[in-house]
């Protein structure tokens, strides 16, 4: 599966953590995803372990200091079907 990027507004903040809410997991950073500037690129080896389903994922930020929820990713969705993927 091929990654997929996000652009996300950080507007001067700092980057914390990147969190699958539906599964309640933290990803790992250079593992599962990565984030260079305003892009968020979700790993396409990190994709390939969730089923089929919608996910909400949330970012986290750290401003001046206190971290905090920035955006809650729940209007958009990540939907996964392996049946297009698989070669018969």
């Amino acid at each position: 599966m091929s990654n997929i990027e996000v652009k996300v507004a950080l507007n001067d903040n700092t980057f914390s953590k990147l969190i699958n809410k539906t599964q309640d997991k933290t990803l790992t950073l250079g593992q599962d995803y990565q984030v260079n500037k305003n892009t968020l690129t979700l790993f396409g080896n990190y994709l390939e372990t969730l089923p089929p389903s919608v996910y909400s994922l949330g970012i986290y930020l750290h401003d001046a200091g206190v971290e905090e929820p920035f955006v809650k990713i729940i209007k958009t969705t990540l939907t996964l079907n392996t049946r297009e993927n698989k070669k018969e």
